[in-house]
């Protein structure tokens, strides 16, 4: 059996894509069981029994948003019947403490509990890049040679805390090339494969070239954003937008236009850091123009205890109508009731940059504000929103 190369082959798949077939049937399986009254899998950090549920849903949603991992943890073994949000929540402090049996459990049983989840391809990839093992020793650390993904590295160096405190590990860990004291092994998707020092090494030397390779570089970098965690909003508020001066034969009287903005964001967090895309539709009036437009944006931003700072770059498409504008060669010759008379319709396709700040009024819903400009080809625009952004629970 070629280990080496079935492990370059197969490691890069996990985070960075879902599987199919054989990667759902253990929720088949699972579901199955149920329906015949049989014992399910059980969670190796099983709840126990609540004292206050509520009191501990809201200290555990507090240490979730102060990522408190431990904390979240803490609480959600002492619920009864954790619900769906509760395995999600418990599952990314699993995921951040580097417990991968207690991870790949908590979403399969929050993918029981809705089928739908968006959480759905973490569970894929725990099950598609981790294997059941049972370790024992004393005064040993496992050295891992295989993919070098953060999350990965995090459970294994999860199983080592516990072999120091413990002497024996059970539970998942990453698919590669292990060294335990004086043995060797490999852990693939058949479970664990004793080696030699020599396999081990040249598992290793080509595993070190394939994450120095530029296709290697590229996958570590996409796995980066690949993990963290996704979060859904949608965002509502006013704009005024402004339009000023035109080409050199034609000139407008700025003007501003106000109206709602409605849209979606899709987020991805690592840490303090997120990255984001959002597209949004908008209606502005006023007595010189009406216009509607749709909008994609790009942004990025940091996170600290009093909300996010945001920076974005933001591609528009707005067509309406337009008064008051007219010729350079009519400047003082035409009359304030003539030039609003002069009405222009178009199409406007316009780029720009934009920054924004959004602080945390409750839980789920952050107040937003940000202003920007845009340019296109003749006319500049600025605009300012002022709205708030609700956050799909997990």
């Amino acid at each position: 059996m070629n280990v080496v190369f079935f492990l370059l082959g197969f490691g890069r798949m996990g985070w960075a894509q879902d599987t199919d077939g054989e990667a759902e049937k253990p929720i088949e399986t699972q579901e199955k069981s149920d329906e015949k009254g049989e014992k399910l899998a059980e969670d190796p950090a099983k709840p126990s029994e609540p004292a206050k549920e509520t009191v501990k849903q809201t200290s555990m949603d507090s240490a979730f948003e102060k990522k408190d991992w431990a904390q979240v943890e803490s609480l959600f073994l002492e619920l009864k019947t954790p619900s769906y949000q509760q395995h999600i929540m418990a599952g990314f402090a699993a995921l951040e403490i580097g417990n991968a049996e207690a991870a790949y459990f908590r979403f399969q049983r929050a993918i029981m509990q809705n089928s739908g989840t968006l959480y759905k391809g973490i569970w894929k990839r725990i099950q598609s890049q981790t294997h059941s093992i049972t370790i024992k020793g004393r005064k040993k650390q496992l050295i891992f040679a295989g993919d070098s993904s953060p999350q990965l590295l995090k459970f294994v160096a999860y199983a080592n805390t516990i072999l120091e405190q413990q002497k024996i590990f059970q539970g998942r860990l990453p698919y590669g090339f292990y060294q335990f004291g004086e043995k060797y092994f490999v852990l693939n998707s058949s479970g664990k494969e004793d080696i030699n020092k020599e396999t081990f090494e040249r598992g290793v030397a080509e595993q070190k070239k394939f994450q120095e390779s530029f296709q290697g570089q590229v996958l570590s970098t996409v796995d980066l954003w690949l993990e963290p965690r996704t979060r859904y909003s949608i965002y509502a508020g006013m704009q005024g937008l402004h339009f000023g001066s035109d080409g050199a034969d034609v000139a407008m009287q700025s003007a501003w236009s106000y109206g709602p903005m409605v849209g979606m964001m899709w987020e991805k967090q690592r840490d303090d850091w997120l990255l984001g895309v959002e597209a949004d539709v908008y209606i502005t009036g006023s007595t010189r123009a009406f216009l509607l437009g749709l909008s994609g944006n790009a942004f990025g931003g940091y996170t600290g205890i009093k909300g996010s700072v945001l920076a974005g770059l933001r591609y528009d498409f707005a067509f309406g109508r337009i008064a008051g504008v007219k010729m350079r060669e009519q400047e003082g010759t035409i009359t304030e009731e003539e030039l609003n008379a002069v009405v222009v319709p178009g199409v406007a396709l316009s780029l720009g940059p934009w920054i924004g700040y959004r602080y945390p009024i409750i839980k789920e819903l952050d107040a937003m504000v940000r202003t920007g400009f845009r340019h296109d080809g003749k006319r500049i625009y600025f605009d300012v929103g002022l709205g708030a952004n609700y956050k799909f629970p997990l």
